[in-house]
Order: C-alpha cells, then structure tokens, then sequence
C-alpha cells in the first residue's frame, strides 16, 4: 500500500492528466487491497437492485472505462513528443 500511496503523490506533484491518474489508481487500489478495507469496516458486498456486487466489482467497473479515456489520451499518436521511428530504407 505504501507504494501505491507513492505513486499517488508523484502523480500528484508532476504527472499529466493528474485526476483521471490517480482515480484510477485508487479505483484500483481498492479492488487490489480489499480485505484491507473490510477491516476498515467499508462491507465486501453491496446489494443494489437485490443483487450482490462485491466492492472488487464496482472499483473494476469504475476502473476500466477511466483507464481507457487516460490510455486514449496519452496513446502514441496523440503525444506531440512521440515520433515515429524512421523506416529502413531497402538496400
């Protein structure tokens, strides 16, 4: 956990598109430390509609569609410093 809570800060202090980082990370957090949270007293499944979801699921679920909105936006044709690498000329 404390290398997750590193990494927040230095998200924090000097990393790009700073919210969607580290909301995913902590998305992830939790899904990865949950008996951590149960100890906390946070409950291991919720039941919305009369359906158990366990708190693993709904950090996924919330995870997945922001790492995908953060990976398209720092892809590598979006970055103006990516250049692709020159091609070989034939012999």
């Amino acid at each position: 956990m404390l290398l997750f809570a590193w990494l927040a800060l230095r998200i924090l202090r000097r990393g790009e598109h700073r919210a969607l980082a580290v909301a995913s990370l902590l998305l992830i957090a939790a899904g990865q430390f949950a008996p951590e949270l149960s100890s906390l007293g946070v409950p291991g499944i919720w039941f919305p509609f009369g359906v158990g979801v366990s708190r693993t699921q709904f950090a996924y679920a919330l995870a997945i569609p922001l790492l995908v909105v953060l990976l398209g936006r720092v892809a590598p044709g979006r970055s103006p410093e990516w250049q692709p690498a020159p091609s070989p000329s034939p012999a």
